[in-house]
């Protein structure tokens, strides 16, 4: 699924998360999902090494897609989030 812009690609939509993939850069951006109505948090991306672009410049690019992505789909949330493995957090990088 893409999103309005056409610039970034759906990569995983759960209860807790989103994640969006910039379609140009390559780089993959995650949000933290919640709240009542559900609402996009913290941000932290996987950069592209191959890539030229900070990836934070396209942060705030990564979260409309996200909220957008939010807004138009809600029957993801159908699914149980699945356990979080160990070491998933590996080469996530905080912004």
């Amino acid at each position: 699924m893409v999103d309005a812009s056409g610039k970034f690609v759906l990569v995983v939509l759960r209860r807790d998360q989103v994640r969006v993939h910039h379609k140009k850069t390559k780089h993959e951006y995650r949000f933290t999902l919640g709240g009542d109505p559900l609402e996009v948090g913290a941000c932290t991306f996987h950069p592209n090494p191959a890539g030229l672009v900070d990836p934070r410049e396209f942060a705030d690019d990564a979260k409309a897609a996200a909220e957008w992505f939010v807004a138009n789909k809600r029957d993801a949330f159908r699914r149980p989030a699945p356990e979080t493995r160990a070491g998933a957090g590996h080469g996530w990088v905080n912004i």
